[in-house]
């Protein structure tokens, strides 16, 4: 007898109480609820690309849904499906975000690439750091915020 696509519940999700060990809760096509020791629920979406095995985070049981988990597990199929990687999808969209909350300096623009390196142009002049160069300077710079 096959399972049904989707098998959790929000009454199974509340009642569950954690172990010694961490408790997956699957709820079909991917999807499941990894219930950690100290009792925090992260749902995790467990996917195939390019014949590797990959896993996404969607966020933390009850800020995420059953509901808002399932939409999003049906979007990244989505893109699967379009030949897409979501892991990579959602790093370039954070990238992007990052790039525009700096707009507000005239005249600089960045340029993120695919395999986390990026540009900062200002006029003609370009600053051109590889994905490691960029996790250094970040790295850096995260040391003087503190």
């Amino acid at each position: 007898m096959r399972r049904p696509l989707e098998s959790l519940s929000g009454k199974l999700i509340e009642t569950v109480l954690p172990d010694t060990k961490p408790i997956k809760l699957f709820d079909g096509a991917g999807l499941y609820l990894l219930v950690n020791v100290n009792g925090s629920k992260l749902w995790r979406f467990k996917y195939r690309y390019q014949g590797k095995e990959k896993l996404l985070s969607f966020g933390r049981y009850p800020e995420v849904s059953l509901d808002d988990a399932r939409v999003m597990r049906s979007d990244a199929k989505q893109m699967l499906k379009d030949g897409l990687d979501p892991s990579v999808t959602r790093k370039m969209e954070s990238n992007l975000e990052l790039a525009e909350r700096t707009k507000p300096y005239q005249g600089v623009s960045v340029r993120v690439h695919i395999d986390g390196g990026f540009e900062i142009w200002k006029g003609r002049l370009a600053i051109h750091l590889s994905a490691d160069e960029a996790c250094f300077v970040r790295d850096q710079l995260s040391k003087l915020m503190v």
